[in-house]
């Protein structure tokens, strides 16, 4: 059971900074956390409308989440993936 998160954000978006703790409890409970740096790497955000935008990943599934969300909202999001 494979859990992912890809965070899309920038560095000077404050939501997104309100997320680095939020996404380092789940990476300590075993999640593999990418984040894309919007500002660098346009190309991959191309498709992104919100900053910071959230795509939870488990078993071939996926959700997409824009704003910000909370550690165990997010293990709550999973558990219906």
């Amino acid at each position: 059971m494979a859990k992912k998160i890809i965070e899309y954000s920038v560095k000077e978006c404050l939501i997104c900074q309100e997320m680095v703790s939020e996404l380092a409890k789940l990476k300590a409970e075993g999640f593999k956390i990418s984040v894309i740096d919007c500002k660098k790497d346009a190309t991959k955000c191309k498709l992104i409308k919100c900053i910071p935008t959230l795509i939870i990943q488990k078993d071939g599934r996926s959700k997409k989440i824009e704003g910000f969300i909370s550690a165990s909202e997010v293990r709550e999001e999973v558990k219906k993936l």
